[in-house]
C-alpha cells in the first residue's frame, strides 16, 4: 500500500483572498476567512485531481515492502523539485536513512521519479508495512506571481471558479464536494494538466 500525506503545505495562496473577492464581487471584510478557507479547499481538491502541485510543498510518500521493486520509484506529486531523504524500516523496525549517493532523482518526466544508481538495490530486509518513507518537495515555484503565465492563470480561473461554487452553496460553513456545481467545470479546465499516476 502508498499513501501521500502532505507535510509541509505552502504558505502561499494560488489566489489572493482580494482578489476573490474582487471575482465573487463581495465588499467587506465579513467573509475573508471563509474565503481564504475557499481557496485552500479548491487548491487542495484541484492537485489531488490532476496529481500536481501547484506551489512549493513538501511531501511525504510511505511505501509497503511489496511496493519497494525495481529501479525506480514514481513519486505522485508533480513537478519534482528534489528528494529530501529516503528512510528505510527493517524487520526489526531499526530507520535507516539513505545516503543521496544511492539514488538520483529524474525531475524531467511527469511524474518524477527516485532512481537508484547504477549497481544499487533497496536493502531487501525490510519489514512488510510503511518499509519505506521518501520525503520529496514539489511544485512550480515557491509563489503564484512566480509560475508560467499560462499555468497560473488556468489554475486562478479553476480555483476561482471552484470558490465561487463553494460561496453560492454554502450553507454554516459546509460545502459537501459533491453537491457543487462548479467541481466539474473547474475539473474540466485543468483536464489538460491532469497526470495519471500508477
Amino acid at each position: 500500500m502508498k499513501f501521500l500525506t502532505l507535510s509541509e503545505g505552502s504558505t502561499n495562496a494560488v489566489v489572493s483572498t482580494a482578489d476573490m473577492k474582487n471575482f465573487l464581487k463581495v465588499d467587506g471584510s465579513a467573509d475573508d476567512t471563509v474565503i481564504a478557507s475557499y481557496v485552500k479547499m479548491a487548491t487542495s481538491y484541484l492537485e489531488q485531481y490532476t496529481n500536481r502541485a501547484f506551489l512549493t510543498s513538501t511531501w511525504e510518500l510511505s511505501l509497503d515492502r511489496k511496493d519497494v521493486v525495481g529501479t525506480s520509484i514514481e513519486l505522485p506529486r508533480t513537478p519534482l523539485q528534489s528528494i529530501e531523504s529516503i528512510k528505510t524500516f527493517d524487520a526489526e523496525d531499526a530507520e535507516t536513512t539513505l545516503d543521496d549517493s544511492n539514488y538520483s532523482a529524474d525531475k524531467s518526466k511527469q511524474p518524477g521519479r527516485v532512481f537508484l544508481a547504477n549497481g544499487g538495490a533497496w536493502p531487501s530486509d525490510l519489514r512488510s508495512e510503511k518499509a519505506m518513507v521518501i520525503n520529496f518537495k514539489a511544485g512550480w515555484e515557491d509563489s503564484i506571481g512566480d509560475v508560467d503565465d499560462f499555468y497560473k492563470d488556468l489554475v486562478a480561473g479553476a480555483v476561482m471558479t471552484m470558490v465561487a461554487g463553494f460561496y453560492d452553496n454554502r450553507s454554516g460553513g459546509e460545502v459537501p464536494f459533491a453537491t457543487i456545481p462548479a467541481a466539474k467545470p473547474a475539473r474540466e479546465m485543468l483536464q489538460s494538466l491532469r497526470i495519471l499516476t500508477l
